[in-house]
């Protein structure tokens, strides 16, 4: 999981959201896609404000065809 709604939880097992999920492009971009409206519940930043934080010349995955 990376995240579940706005649920949170902090255990030795599984953190939620996932701690660098607000760092994380790769994470990002498909998110926007199918959860345009989610809001980070420690954040309150939606997926479209995480993505403008990230770097430009932050590390990218290239889709292979």
């Amino acid at each position: 999981f990376l995240y579940r709604d706005q649920d949170t939880l902090d255990t030795t097992e599984l953190i939620l959201p996932h701690p660098r999920l607000h760092q994380r492009g790769f994470v990002l971009y498909p998110l926007s896609e199918v959860s345009p409206d989610w809001v980070h519940p420690h954040l309150g930043l939606t997926v479209s404000q995480m993505l403008e934080r990230i770097p430009a010349d932050a590390p990218t995955v290239k889709l292979l065809s």
